[in-house]
């Protein structure tokens, strides 16, 4: 008979895991933290907004050839970070 493996908080028996939960989330944001989340995220989503408005308007459809640019930049951007992890 195999004995059971524990790997990560997982219990392995049997071919099938049960999850053992021995940790507990602990708080580490402040009051200060959660309100610049907050802020953040509210001016956020008004630039964003606010282009939205300004490529209707002004830009016309040359904003969309702006955003697949930014798009495939971003998108190798990401392919550079992916290879060093």
């Amino acid at each position: 008979e195999s004995s059971p493996l524990t790997h990560d908080g997982f219990h392995v028996e049997n071919g099938e895991s049960v999850i053992h939960q021995h940790h507990e989330l602990h708080r580490h944001l402040s009051l200060f933290d959660l309100t610049c989340l907050g802020v953040g995220a509210t001016i956020g989503s008004g630039v964003f907004v606010l282009t939205g408005l300004i490529a209707h308007s002004q830009a016309g459809p040359a904003c969309f050839l702006s955003w697949a640019i930014a798009g495939a930049a971003a998108c190798l951007s990401g392919l550079c970070y992916a290879e060093l992890g």
